[in-house]
């Protein structure tokens, strides 16, 4: 079980640069800074492969949990001012090869390592990613606030608002993070 380990004292890194790297792309290739990433409020790497069924509903892209965390990322940075964003979602390929890469990548919205970073083989080792999809989220100073917040996401999904994320403050059984979400409210007619 991936969530097995307590990583909060465990993996400190001395800045995000060294953790996360700085080469980031979009999907056209352009590039994204790290500050660009930073200035979110929360930050999550989103761990996934092409080939991974729960991923991508037995490899088809734009179904599975890419679907839903997709919809999640636009929904709760809709309305956000340019620079501005609630979440920054970066992507960390676990494809096979750099075609599968160029395929996977083709519907997401969100800044991604490039297929060839050596950040992708040293995140997997940091963060133990044994299966995937995981979507650790993290602290501005790279740590691990939570080691997947995938099933929030999962079970949740576009019916949510970010209002913030704190510091720990349950057991890690419990929860290793106040993500602090509520439904959308439903507008009236």
């Amino acid at each position: 079980d991936v969530y097995k380990r307590q990583v909060s004292t465990q993996s400190t890194w001395e800045s995000m640069d060294k953790f996360i790297g700085t080469d980031f792309i979009l999907n056209n290739g352009t590039k994204v800074s790290l500050e660009s990433i930073m200035s979110a409020k929360v930050v999550l790497l989103y761990f996934s492969g092409i080939w991974c069924p729960p991923c991508t509903s037995a490899g088809t892209v734009g179904h599975g949990f890419e679907f839903v965390i997709r919809n999640f990322y636009k929904a709760v940075n809709e309305g956000c001012e340019p620079g501005k964003k609630n979440v920054e979602i970066v992507f960390v390929s676990c494809d096979n090869s750099v075609e599968e890469f160029n395929e996977h990548i083709v519907p997401m919205p969100f800044p991604m390592l490039p297929f060839d970073s050596p950040k992708i083989a040293d995140l997997e080792e940091d963060l133990d990613v044994e299966s995937i999809p995981i979507v650790p989220l993290l602290r501005k100073d790279g740590t691990i606030a939570r080691e997947s917040v995938r099933q929030i996401i999962q079970v949740q999904g576009v019916h949510l608002s970010l209002i913030h994320i704190s510091e720990p403050t349950r057991p890690l059984y419990i929860s290793y993070a106040v993500f602090c979400l509520k439904k959308k409210k439903k507008k009236k007619k």
